[in-house]
């Protein structure tokens, strides 16, 4: 049984004997082919990673017009203690950090999936909405830094993932 879901005249969705493809029609230079459950978790890890190196420039050019602005040696916030005493704007050092904690648990559910051949359905759409809570929380923090905006946001994220191991456990386990 197959399901296609159209959106925007050139995107499809296809549910076909469990597995879920995407299909990019020719007007967006797709070739009508499908991506596979692995190629979806694979390009899901891929952003979040793109996005990673995205934060880490944007820390490296705020921190280096805050330090010649402010005409402030390296040597002297080589160590964190002393970044947080000199540096005011740690907004995108403090993201770039946060990329490093929840979504390696992401990235192992993914090279675990992956590895073993065990990609459920679900998966792939979860991954793909974790990652777009995290590109949300990254918005959020890189920019006005609202923590009543962004904690939902990382709330959302963490327990999004803790169902995800939880539901994946069970089903690699069940089969």
């Amino acid at each position: 049984m197959a399901l296609e879901a159209e959106r925007g005249g050139s995107l499809f969705l296809l549910v076909q004997g469990g597995r879920l493809r995407r299909r990019l029609t020719p007007a967006l230079g797709g070739k009508g082919d499908f991506m596979s459950p692995a190629q979806h978790l694979f390009t899901a890890c891929t952003t979040l990673v793109a996005l990673t190196f995205v934060v880490g420039l944007r820390m490296l050019y705020v921190r280096v017009l805050e330090m010649r602005a402010r005409r402030i040696h390296p040597q002297s916030v080589a160590l964190s203690a002393q970044r947080a005493q000199k540096l005011e704007d740690s907004r995108a050092s403090d993201n770039y950090n946060h990329l490093f904690e929840l979504p390696v648990v992401f990235y192992v559910l993914c090279l675990v999936a992956i590895a073993t051949g065990h990609i459920p359905v679900w998966l792939p759409a979860l991954a793909w909405l974790f990652v777009s809570l995290r590109l949300v929380h990254s918005a959020i923090q890189c920019t006005y830094n609202k923590v009543m905006h962004r904690f939902p946001v990382f709330l959302a994220g963490f327990f999004l993932m803790f169902a995800m191991w939880v539901a994946y456990a069970v089903s690699y386990v069940s089969t």
